[in-house]
């Protein structure tokens, strides 16, 4: 399981798992909300979140938020 503090890195962006919350659905499912922040050169993200299950692959979901973050990053910064 991921824990708080963990860094996950991709193409010089940075992952920060901040807090790690496990509950259990109304569906009665295990799963995690995990709080983050992306770190690119000098910008820092605010505090954001992925919902998933407990059974999900973390590095799966943490590669679709970077590639995410990379796909929008430029106007996320006002950069053109």
């Amino acid at each position: 399981m991921v824990e708080a503090g963990e860094t996950y890195e991709k193409d010089g962006i940075k992952l920060k798992i901040v807090e790690v919350f496990p509950y259990i659905s109304g569906t009665k499912r295990r799963s995690m909300l995990l709080a983050y922040k992306i770190y690119y050169k000098d910008y820092e993200s605010p505090t954001a979140h992925i919902d998933m299950k407990m059974t999900d692959d973390i590095n799966e979901k943490i590669s679709e938020t970077i590639q995410h973050f990379m796909a929008t990053h430029k106007h996320l910064l006002g950069l053109k």
